[in-house]
């Protein structure tokens, strides 16, 4: 993982915090984890987006992806071009102050071949924008379902 290098006031504060991670549940009796950088608190808002299927989110219909929708879709390079102009629509859209540098997509079955079980891994390298594009944050996460 690349080192942060804190480009912005709030982030030279230690003990401010700037928003909430995920998972919301803290530890030691908080209610919530919280971010103190502007890079981590980017990297839980781009999961949070990606995570939001579209429609889910209260009077913002267009907040999030249809990833879960294209996880039982044909395995092809249209897929892996629809969920890549997905998420990067998305970014571009609710997150603009972020730049995707790298998305790798990949879809494949679980556990040994068995075709109920499906899975749409992305992983990610961003950085913000206005920033040394070399001072990235990665992100990788997997969906899977079963039928």
């Amino acid at each position: 993982m690349a080192t942060i290098r804190k480009i912005n006031p709030e982030d030279l504060d230690p003990d401010v915090a700037i928003g909430v991670t995920l998972p919301y549940a803290g530890k030691d009796g908080r209610i919530f984890n919280s971010s103190f950088t502007t890079m981590e608190q980017a990297k839980t808002n781009m999961l949070n987006l990606i995570l939001t299927r579209k429609g889910e989110r209260y009077m913002q219909p267009e907040f999030g992806t249809d990833l879960m929708k294209k996880v039982f879709e044909q395995s092809d390079d249209e897929l892996i071009a629809a969920v890549d102009e997905d998420i990067t629509s998305a970014v571009e859209t609710w997150l603009p102050f972020i730049n995707i540098n790298e998305l790798k997509i990949q879809r494949g079955l679980n556990r040994e071949n068995d075709p109920n079980s499906h899975f749409l891994k992305v992983e990610m390298k961003f950085s913000l924008s206005g920033d040394d594009p070399t001072n990235f944050e990665s992100l990788t996460f997997e969906l899977e379902l079963e039928l």
